[in-house]
């Protein structure tokens, strides 16, 4: 069995039963290890960039409007100039009328947000900003984007004094959105170009209850201005959390179920208790004494293997199909911990091929999850 140094620090341990199964639950924090194999190749600063895809053709139709202001200011006060200065006389035989000034209309520009302020909040784990040998992110910000805006009548019959009165409401909403795309390199490394997930879709604005159209529809314009300056802020968790995952190296927290049995005048169970109680305290001790930590996970390892070579398809050997799974579940909780991947996949087929019970099945599918993302990080070590 593989053991690695992990980080541990457990929070919270308690007692818990679920359909007749009595587990140890326990939290715990592991330092995770960056996804992308661009984050192993010695690179440790990193440096940010946001970038408004949209931004430069508003700044140009900006420029293009007060440039046209300007000019026609400026032709506005030479027509005014010269007809002030003729005479009567010379106006009329110069056709000259007094001069009016005409401006363009002004563009509808997005809001332009301030990049250098948002790429300042884009932080990776386990990294430093800077320059040197860094990774480049940029996040690149697709545009603001309204859908399905419209106001909504809605009717609502009631009576008062047996009359009955019908309630008309207006709600207004549409859906928003502001898509982020990242683009993350090193020098000599490969690229990543990614979505961020939770900025591809659409959020519902909606207005409160009005008794008229007019008013639904300019809170509506209101909510929509405000989503527009807001998106990009409420971005940056979801960015962070995809570059942390990609590239960083932090503590999260995690947790395991231990399944434990009790003893009856049929069966000792306190060979299987004291392993839990062992990976209980190997989990505890991995942080401040890691080589009495993994003597205890160990030996929790070593006892539950053990008892399965007891197992039996009799309903009541000390080791059925019921006391076998919960085994099962802990071993594969404690391989996947201390990266035993050949353990973990062992385990893991063994449970795929049983018909679990509840308790087991819940804890193995969470579990699962677990492997398939610690697995990929542990791979792209040596990538």
């Amino acid at each position: 069995m593989k053991f690695k140094t992990l980080l541990f620090s457990v929070a919270t341990a308690g007692v818990l039963a679920s359909c007749g199964v009595e587990y140890q639950a326990i939290n715990f924090d592991k330092k995770r290890t960056p996804l992308n194999p661009i984050a192993h190749k010695g690179v440790i600063n990193y440096n940010t960039k946001v970038v408004l895809t949209y931004a430069e053709e508003a700044r140009a139709a900006q420029t293009e409007y007060e440039t046209t202001v300007a000019r026609n200011k400026q032709q506005y006060q030479e027509a005014l100039q010269k007809y002030n200065n003729a005479t009567p006389a010379e106006r009329i035989l110069q056709g000259l009328t007094k001069p009016e000034l005409i401006l363009p209309p002004q563009p509808d520009l997005p809001y332009l947000h301030d990049e250098n302020q948002l790429a300042q909040q884009l932080k990776i784990e386990g990294m430093n900003r800077g320059t040197e040998n860094a990774l480049q992110v940029v996040a690149f910000y697709e545009g603001f984007n309204v859908s399905n805006q419209k106001v909504e009548k809605t009717t609502k019959k009631r009576k008062k004094d047996g009359v009955e009165i019908v309630d008309t409401v207006f709600v207004g909403q549409a859906s928003v959105k502001n898509p982020v795309r990242l683009h993350v390199e090193a020098a000599g490394s490969q690229e990543y170009n990614q979505n961020v997930a939770q900025t591809t879709g659409y959020t519902t604005v909606k207005t409160a209850k009005y008794p008229d159209s007019t008013k639904a529809r300019l809170e509506l314009i209101t909510k929509i201005d405000a989503a527009e300056k807001q998106l990009p802020k409420n971005h940056i968790p979801h960015i962070n959390r995809l570059l942390d995952s990609q590239f960083g190296t932090k503590d999260v927290r995690y947790s395991v179920k231990l399944f434990k049995y009790k003893s009856n005048k049929n069966h000792d169970y306190s060979d299987l208790n004291d392993a839990v109680i062992q990976a209980q305290m190997g989990f505890k001790l991995l942080n401040s004494e890691p080589n009495k930590a993994y003597e205890k996970l160990a030996n929790a390892f070593t006892t539950w293997n053990q008892a399965l070579k007891e197992h039996s398809d009799y309903k009541k050997a000390r080791i059925n199909d019921k006391v076998k799974q919960g085994i099962l579940v802990n071993l594969f909780a404690v391989s996947i911990f201390t990266d035993n991947w050949d353990g973990a996949l062992k385990y893991m087929t063994e449970l795929d091929n049983m018909k679990l019970k509840s308790a087991y099945a819940a804890e193995f599918n969470r579990l699962r999850g677990v492997y398939n993302d610690l697995k990929k990080r542990y791979d792209a070590l040596s990538e």
